[in-house]
């Protein structure tokens, strides 16, 4: 799976608590869902904030293509993409 695949897969969704990404259970978090059950949190709709957490790193800013890049490269470490797709041949289903 290429970068251009795995952004086009993400979603956006109103609680990313829904798909088991717990990143603040108590409240809605919305943000952009991506293949493996890999998100992006959005954490300031009016400035366009948005915030990804890998392991002890995280990195808050306006740039998601940035955070995409970020997310890819992790997840191409940690998840089988491809197979994810082929199980998965619709993508992300908010």
């Amino acid at each position: 799976m290429t970068i251009t695949e795995f952004r086009a897969l993400g979603r956006d969704v109103p609680d990313l608590n829904i798909y088991g990404c717990t990143p603040d259970a108590d409240e809605p978090s919305p943000g952009r869902l991506y293949p493996c059950n890999t998100y992006i949190q959005r954490v300031d709709h009016k400035k366009g904030r948005w915030l990804l957490v890998l392991g002890n790193q995280d990195w808050l800013t306006n740039d998601l293509t940035d955070l995409e890049v970020r997310l890819y490269d992790w997840a191409i470490g940690e998840c089988d993409l491809d197979a994810w797709l082929e199980a998965n041949p619709k993508g992300v289903q908010p």
